[in-house]
C-alpha cells in the first residue's frame, strides 16, 4: 500500500484477495470474484480488474449525509498506466515546488514558464510586430499582435492547412480582441495561437485579457490531448496565467527587446 495526500493505493493480486478486502472495507468497497474475472465494487459501481492492477482510493467532493465526511471514490489502473500517472504526479510536484520556492524579488516573472522567450518579427513599426512567446513545456507558441489591420494578420499568418485566415469586421461592432486558433506563422512555419489586440492599449481592460487567455489555453491543451477537470486544474490554471501575462506585457509595452 502507498499512502499520500489522502489517497491510498493498493496493488491487487488474486492470491491476496482476503487481505485486500480487509484493507479497503473501511471505504465501503470490496473486490469480488466472478466467473473468471475479478471486480472492485461498491453499490452499483463495478470495475473489472486484473492481477497486478492498482486500486486507487481518494476522497471525492461528495459529502456523506450520515458522517459528514467525504465519500471516497475508487479507480483501477493497469501497471503501465499507474506508472505513467506517478510520473505525471512527480512532474506536477516539481512545478508546485517551483511555485512555493521562487523568489519574486529576484525574478518577478512566472516561476513555471520562466522569463518570456520573445522574438520580434516583421517590420520595425509597432503595428507590424509579431510577438512570439514560447511556453517551453508545450510545443506551441503564443503570438500577439496589436494596433494592426486585418491585412497585417493575413499577410503574416495562415490556418494550419495553409488556407487564408478569414477575418470578418462588422462596422459598428468591431471586436476588441480576437484569438485565432491553430495558426501557422509564415516566417518560421511554427504552429500556435494568435491573439490580436485591435483597440488602443488604453482601452484594454483585464477582463478582455483573461477572456482571450482562457481561449488560448483551452485550444492548446485540448489540441495536445491534456485533460483537465475539477481534480486536475493546475495545467489550465498555470496556462491561463501565463497567457494573460504575455498578452498584458505586450499591451503595456513591457516586453523585452
Amino acid at each position: 500500500m502507498i499512502y499520500s495526500l489522502n489517497t491510498e493505493v493498493f496493488k491487487f493480486h488474486s492470491y491476496d484477495i482476503v487481505n485486500i478486502n480487509k484493507a479497503i472495507e473501511r471505504f465501503g468497497i470490496s473486490v469480488t470474484e466472478g466467473n473468471g474475472y475479478y471486480s472492485v465494487e461498491r453499490d452499483n459501481k463495478h470495475i473489472i480488474i486484473n492481477d497486478g492492477d492498482f486500486i486507487v482510493v481518494s476522497p471525492s467532493a461528495e459529502i456523506s449525509s450520515s458522517s459528514g465526511l467525504p465519500v471516497y471514490e475508487f479507480k483501477a489502473y493497469t501497471n503501465d498506466r499507474f506508472i505513467r500517472l506517478m510520473e505525471m504526479n512527480n512532474q506536477l510536484k516539481e512545478l508546485t515546488d517551483k511555485v512555493f520556492s521562487y523568489n519574486p524579488k529576484k525574478d518577478p516573472r512566472d516561476p513555471i514558464f520562466g522569463k518570456h522567450n520573445i522574438r520580434k518579427n516583421g517590420e520595425k513599426k509597432m503595428d507590424k510586430i509579431v510577438y512570439e512567446f514560447d511556453p517551453k513545456i508545450y510545443p506551441r507558441s503564443l503570438f500577439v499582435m496589436k494596433g494592426c489591420e486585418p491585412k497585417d494578420v493575413i499577410d503574416r499568418f495562415t490556418t494550419r492547412d495553409d488556407s487564408e485566415i478569414e477575418i470578418e469586421m462588422e462596422v459598428g461592432s468591431e471586436p476588441s480582441m480576437t484569438t485565432f486558433p491553430m495558426v501557422r506563422f509564415k516566417d518560421t512555419g511554427k504552429y500556435g495561437e494568435l491573439v490580436v489586440v485591435w483597440i488602443d492599449d488604453k482601452d484594454v481592460d483585464p477582463s478582455m485579457i483573461s477572456h482571450e487567455a482562457f481561449h488560448v489555453s483551452m485550444d492548446i491543451l485540448s489540441e495536445l490531448g491534456i485533460k483537465f477537470h475539477a481534480d486536475n486544474q493546475e495545467p489550465i490554471a498555470y496556462m491561463v496565467g501565463w497567457c494573460a501575462r504575455c498578452i498584458s506585457d505586450v499591451v503595456l509595452g513591457k516586453v523585452e527587446e
